[in-house]
């Protein structure tokens, strides 16, 4: 290793040492439902309830059409004539 080397390594560790001494110094508090929800309106709050249940339909849909194409598929089945 010459000494150009030797002075890189130095220095990026330094500032690597740097980095994580900003990355610990900037925790932040975290935010509270209550306070993620404060200035929310009554609009706000309908929207969110219909997006969560549209969301809730949606995502219970999917395994429903597991069942009814596995019995779709299972009619198909010759062995059981």
């Amino acid at each position: 290793m010459s000494i150009t080397d030797k002075n890189l390594d130095q220095t990026r560790e330094s500032l690597l040492e740097k980095e994580d001494e900003k990355k610990q110094e900037e925790v932040l508090p975290q935010a509270t439902i209550g306070e993620l929800f404060m200035y929310t309106t009554r609009a706000d709050k309908i929207l969110m309830t219909i997006g969560m249940i549209s969301a809730l339909v949606t995502g219970l849909s999917m395994p429903s059409f597991v069942f009814l194409f596995k019995n779709l598929t299972n009619g198909f089945d010759i062995t059981d004539m």
